[in-house]
């Protein structure tokens, strides 16, 4: 999730792409203990930037989004 306040403005952190405020987030956080929940959370955020991209016919990502992606996929993998 640190990922996310180093990263451009269009790789907007899990709560602002599901249009929510930060209270929203933690409480959405205390009611979803499992990391898969959490995992998907930021996967859909991750899609949502690579659709951005794709749109926008943009040459490439931002070179932290294949960090971030890297992470994600490791750890999805390891559920």
């Amino acid at each position: 999730m640190i990922l996310f306040s180093h990263a451009p403005t269009e790789i907007v952190s899990p709560h602002e792409s599901a249009n929510w405020s930060l209270l929203q987030l933690s409480q959405w956080l205390d009611k979803h203990s499992q990391e898969k929940d959490k995992l998907e959370l930021i996967s859909g955020t991750l899609q949502r930037y690579q659709t951005l991209v794709r749109d926008s016919n943009l040459p490439n990502f931002h070179e932290i989004y294949p960090l971030m992606k890297s992470l994600l996929d490791s750890a999805l993998s390891k559920l």
